[in-house]
């Protein structure tokens, strides 16, 4: 007689028939036909450390918190299994013993069951290896929350997985893999590649604002936008203050790019008429014209310091009505160089980089000096061949008044952007970024355009030199030269005997003009500023190239940058508010409204990033109507100045009764003539 010993850990073997082992695959057994005579089964209870489904096949109990150390278990799924200590796991499958359980490596919760990995990660941290250790997130932009264990890029942030050592597509595997909480886990339980660094977008709502799906894992850019951070505009988008906005239909794109070419025509045309038509008056008096030629300057000088300043800070998130502020910004600024700011709209290829801004800058240079020197001197022979040398002078002068003008007015407004333009492809205009965590795979890019490698900018930044020193600065002492020439030729005896320049209010250079004999094209510089400050356009030119010059090279995030824009604001602001500079109190007032607006934009900017999330609406709306009052003033202003100048030249006489206006005009010449 044979006796075999069963116990908790143990089971013999036993032989039965097709019915009883039916009977017994349900029950915990797992039945095979005996080799001798397959009308009988071979069945034995399943070992510790497995557990039966009732599918005559023995389950080994899953890697993680489970074990098994009886026999013959039968159950519907992995709770069949006993579960490990809290903080302990199984690092193999098929655990049978509570001794196989060991303590969860650093960094996850020991408080709770580990589940189907080495425990869950705490808070704040992630894993690559299901059943690895868990490690602290240090970076700003990673999702390590709650019980995810793997990381993620959180919304407004962006990773780069094309490049060499990283792969997305087995990362997202690895993720999709762990998060099936069951005992169906696959074998891609690690990760084995390198992660890259995660970096902040220009705009939050630039990159990943899908958070569902293994979108956050892949870190896609939004819709409509594409490239390194997400700054470029894809197909169908053109950009607006760095937003990527849906492009209106071919029409409302013609008709805006033909009017606002008509305009800006229209006004150089009219500008250049009334200098002329005032100057053969022979008149001091300020006319219609030259205020609003006066308001213009003053509106121009500060959006184009504001718009460019919108456009290259990056750490202010500008919402709600910003937008339509931005939109305005790009008209009233007058860039040329993005007057048409909507071609990538007509055609993707036509998209407008600061590559192909240089290169507009150089031809607006040329064209705008070159050509009218050859144009004049070949109308002048011209002139000479077909009207005699004896009777073009006055016609030459004209000439040479109307080209020097209109050059010098379009010099004038451009010289900013084209500043901008020339600076933006410095190298020290360049940004580096690393896209591993072993700094091996990085890339310098410009500031202004992350698609454009600074390495295949060396020519151009050769050509930049040459610009900043032929037009950047030769320009502005060009101008100085003219304006001293024709403005102030020597200081006056009575300056000098009166002892003006002891005076604490006297301006920084005592040095009067003769107004009547300044060239139309220069008046337009200096004729609403007082005789003895005929040199401070040219202290305008400065404040506008100096305040968008630091943010094109050293960039926002600089903090020497927001301590030196902030300190020429309020330099500039200062010199005005001390030396008082325009001859209008109102322009005066104006200008101070709108440095002040300037400095408070800046100093905005500068805190942004502090300001609560609950206020930053309200501040949105403030600044915009802070902005936009500087236009709605100087548009009511001028209208009221035009009402007051039609009422002065009766105006409404000349229009309904004309002959009554025309004999008074007579009566009044009779009257003088006997006088």
């Amino acid at each position: 007689m044979r006796i075999d010993c069963i116990n908790e850990k143990f089971a013999p073997q036993i032989r039965v028939d097709e019915v009883v082992s039916t009977r017994l695959q349900v029950e915990g057994f797992k039945c095979v036909k005996d080799d001798q005579d397959n009308d009988f089964y071979q069945c034995k209870l399943c070992k510790p450390g497995t557990y039966s489904l009732g599918d005559n096949a023995c389950h080994p109990c899953p890697r993680g918190g489970f074990y098994q150390d009886t026999i013959g278990v039968k159950s519907f799924s992995s709770s069949g299994c006993k579960r490990c200590n809290n903080g302990t796991f199984v690092n193999f499958t098929g655990g049978a013993s509570a001794e196989d359980c060991q303590v969860c490596p650093e960094g996850t919760h020991k408080n709770m069951t580990a589940g189907f990995r080495a425990c869950f990660c705490k808070d704040g941290y992630a894993r690559i290896d299901r059943f690895g250790p868990c490690y602290r997130c240090n970076q700003t932009g990673l999702n390590c929350s709650g019980l995810q264990d793997y990381q993620s890029v959180m919304k407004g942030y962006y990773w780069y997985w094309h490049f060499k050592g990283a792969d997305n597509e087995e990362y997202r595997k690895f993720v999709k893999n762990l998060l099936e909480e069951s005992e169906n886990f696959d074998n891609n339980t690690f990760y084995s590649q390198q992660i890259p660094r995660v970096h902040r977008c220009l705009r939050p709502e630039s990159c990943n604002t899908n958070q569902t799906g293994d979108a956050p894992v892949r870190g896609t850019c939004s819709k409509g936008y594409t490239g390194w951070l997400c700054n470029k505009c894809s197909r169908g988008y053109f950009s607006l203050l760095q937003k990527c906005i849906k492009c209106p239909s071919t029409l409302i794109l013609l008709l805006e790019t033909f009017f606002t070419t008509i305009l800006s025509v229209a006004i150089c045309y009219l500008i250049w008429r009334q200098y002329v038509k005032h100057k053969k008056r022979n008149s001091d008096e300020r006319n219609l014209l030259d205020i609003i030629v006066s308001r213009f300057k003053i509106s121009l000088g500060f959006y184009q310091v504001l718009g460019e300043f919108f456009s290259s800070i990056k750490d202010v998130r500008w919402v709600g009505m910003f937008d339509f502020m931005g939109e305005i910004f790009s008209y009233i600024r007058l860039n040329v160089l993005r007057i048409f700011f909507r071609p990538q709209c007509f055609d993707e290829s036509l998209n407008i980089n600061p590559k192909v801004e240089f290169v507009i800058a150089l031809v607006i240079i040329f064209s705008l000096t070159v050509i009218p020197f050859f144009f004049y001197h070949t109308m002048k022979v011209y002139l000479k061949f077909t009207h005699g040398s004896l009777n073009i002078q006055s016609k030459v002068k004209l000439l040479k008044a109307k080209i020097s003008t209109i050059s010098l007015v379009l010099l004038f407004v451009t010289y900013p952007p084209i500043c901008t333009a020339i600076f933006q492809v410095y190298h020290r205009a360049c940004v580096e970024f690393c896209e591993d965590w072993k700094d091996q795979s990085c890339r310098i890019v410009l500031r202004s355009d992350f698609g454009l490698e600074c390495a295949d900018l060396s020519v151009y930044r050769i050509f930049a030199y040459v610009a900043t020193a032929a037009y950047t600065i030769a320009f502005p002492v060009a101008v100085y030269y003219l304006l001293r020439k024709y403005c102030a030729p020597k200081m006056t005896e009575t300056h000098v005997s009166s002892g003006i320049e002891n005076d604490d209010t006297a301006p920084l250079l005592s040095i009067e003009c003769d107004e009547m004999n300044i060239p139309i094209g220069l008046k337009f510089l200096c004729e609403n500023y007082k005789p003895q400050f005929w040199y401070w356009e040219i202290v305008e030119l400065t404040r506008k190239v100096t305040q968008t010059v630091l943010l094109t090279l050293l960039g926002w995030e600089d903090k020497l940058t927001v301590l030196l824009t902030i300190g020429v604001s309020v330099l500039f602001l200062t010199l005005h508010a001390r030396y008082r500079p325009m001859k209008s109190v109102l322009e005066q007032r104006l200008q101070m409204f709108s440095l002040s607006a300037i400095l408070i934009n800046v100093l905005v900017a500068a805190m942004a990033m502090t300001v609560p999330d609950q206020y930053e609406q309200r501040l949105a709306i403030i600044i915009l109507l802070l902005n936009i009052s500087v236009i709605v003033i100087l548009i009511i202003e001028a209208v009221l100045g035009a009402v007051a100048q039609m009422r002065r030249l009766q105006f409404y006489r000349r229009i309904y009764h004309p002959r009554r206006f025309q004999q008074r005009i007579l009566n009044d010449s009779e009257n003088l003539d006997e006088e």
